[in-house]
């Protein structure tokens, strides 16, 4: 398996090049992001966090109870857990939350519709449809 040049990097630095590089994926300055590692490594020492621990956050963010955020959260989790570990790192959440709480209205729309297209197919079938109900 190969060895990213990322990889060999001491921590504080891999930090500092992942935090430069989602200044420029998100709509957040570099001390907000680095605020949200803190918070994330804080509330996760793993660096990942899971399905229960990402409803939490999306509670919050839409002050709603978690009962209430849950089957949205399961369907977001899915499309932010790209490499399907059933756990999001702090670089996809960091994306979720510069799309919800700062993307325009396009990208809200585009994720929303990503979220909402299960298999991926470009189109939303009737059952999708349903769903968004």
């Amino acid at each position: 398996m190969p060895v990213h040049a990322v990889e060999l990097l001491p921590a504080h630095m891999f930090r500092n090049t992942m935090l430069d590089d989602l200044t420029l994926k998100t709509k957040f300055t570099r001390q907000e992001l680095n605020r949200m590692h803190r918070h994330f490594r804080d509330r996760n020492n793993s660096g990942e966090v899971n399905l229960a621990e990402f409803t939490e956050v999306v509670a919050i963010i839409f002050t709603r109870t978690v009962d209430q955020v849950r089957e949205y959260s399961e369907l977001v989790f899915r499309q932010y857990d790209k490499d399907r570990s059933g756990t999001i790192s702090f670089d996809e959440y960091a994306m979720f939350l510069s799309t919800t709480t700062r993307g325009s209205v396009d990208e809200k729309l585009k994720m929303f519709f990503q979220v909402y297209d299960e298999d991926g197919s470009g189109s939303m079938s009737e059952e999708e449809m349903e769903k968004m109900a």
